[in-house]
């Protein structure tokens, strides 16, 4: 997981390479200790096999302000609790992002497995390349 600067000063941890149910809930745990609006955009972890519905279900995503599910199976989050944002793709998520004048006390988890390209969130954020 990296630290890095966003647009207009908000801080995003980096976490967009790799996913399962250790790391995601490790990450989660990292952005609840952070101070301001906590702001948790999760991808689709691959390669789960036959429990990949159940073990998307209970991700915990309490004490995060906003969740932004991104991809298909990620999605059953917001079929369980109203307040989860489900987009198709990182371009749709990037795109709500910006729609929300990120500013300083916001911070982002981004998270996903590798097929989601979580990446390009980040970069069209950061200013790095390969931004959607």
């Amino acid at each position: 997981m990296h630290q890095l600067n966003g647009t207009n000063a908000c801080t995003i941890l980096d976490d967009s390479y790799n996913a399962n149910p250790a790391s995601m809930a490790a990450a989660l745990n990292t952005l609840r200790q952070m101070p301001g609006r906590r702001i948790a955009v999760l991808g689709d972890m691959a390669e789960l096999g036959a429990e990949t519905v159940r073990l998307h279900a209970e991700v915990d995503v309490s004490e995060i302000e906003l969740v932004i599910a991104v991809g298909e199976q990620i999605r059953v989050l917001a079929t369980l609790q109203a307040d989860i944002c489900p987009v198709n793709d990182a371009e749709q998520a990037l795109s709500m992002l910006r729609d929300l004048q990120l500013g300083r006390n916001d911070v982002l988890l981004v998270k996903g497995s590798r097929c989601m390209h979580m990446e390009r969130i980040v970069n069209g954020l950061t200013g790095g390349g390969d931004a959607v």
